[in-house]
């Protein structure tokens, strides 16, 4: 497991340490309803992969990896989609076919996101809804 990030010299005065690997809300302020675990690096990909809602600390890094401009695309037009369909239960095809028809914009994206986070990740990310 590795270690958190070494804290600073505070006598010269105390900024908080930022963890470059995770991307973070505007204003500090977590949106709500919304629970992911990353540790990608927004700043060479995309953020798509901090919306891959999981447990597994290693599924970030695996679509950074493997994914990365699959991660970038989806960024700019899918992330909505991505959020909505990870509300949907499983099978929910009214659901998912809902989240499709409202975020068409970011479709094309999503299904090559989709695709490559399931070829690539498929033992540290989630199963998501195609």
């Amino acid at each position: 497991m590795p270690l958190p990030p070494m804290l600073g010299d505070c006598d010269s005065g105390c900024d908080p340490v930022t963890n470059s690997g995770s991307s973070s809300p505007q204003n500090g302020v977590p949106d709500a309803g919304t629970s992911t675990t990353t540790t990608g690096d927004a700043s060479m990909c995309g953020i798509a992969d901090s919306h891959v809602v999981t447990s597994d600390m290693l599924c970030a890094p695996c679509i950074v990896a493997n994914c990365c401009s699959q991660d970038t695309s989806c960024t700019a037009t899918c992330t909505s989609l991505l959020d909505c369909t990870q509300e949907c239960a499983s099978g929910d095809v009214i659901c998912l076919g809902g989240c499709e028809n409202m975020w068409t914009g970011g479709l094309t994206a999503y299904q090559a996101f989709i695709q490559c986070v399931q070829q690539s990740c498929t033992t540290t990310c989630p199963m998501l809804m195609q």
